[in-house]
């Protein structure tokens, strides 16, 4: 299978348990793999025949930045789900959401999470 990365995708968001977390924006980033078959992209060198990549990245802001979740897994299941229903020439996803101000016990702590999902 053949792979697109897009690496470093940074956005604002609220998703975390603790209320401040709920309230005040964090850096999230996210990191996504994308699996299919590009050969026809290739051979063609036409946009419509691969993956945009530019609608993958409106898709992960759209649920970095508008949506909320307590738990980092979730926004990563999220982004997975979503990118695989919206792109037909995607087959596989690996989504790794890191975020670099998570808290445990008054200590900032960097966490992040890799899902992988397939149709």
């Amino acid at each position: 299978m053949d792979q697109l990365k897009l690496t470093g995708l940074c956005f604002k968001g609220c998703h975390g348990v603790l209320p401040e977390e709920q309230q005040n924006n964090q850096e999230f980033v996210v990191n996504i793999t994308l699996f299919g078959n590009f050969s026809k992209a290739a051979e063609a060198d036409k946009i419509e025949d691969t993956v945009d990549y530019r609608e993958t990245y409106l898709i992960v802001k759209d649920q970095v930045e508008r949506k909320q979740y307590h738990l980092i897994e979730t926004l990563a299941v999220n982004i997975a789900e979503q990118l695989l229903s919206s792109q037909q020439m995607i087959e596989k996803v690996r989504v790794e959401v890191c975020k670099s101000t998570a808290c445990i016990q008054n200590e900032k702590i960097s966490a992040s999470v890799i899902i992988t999902r397939e149709k």
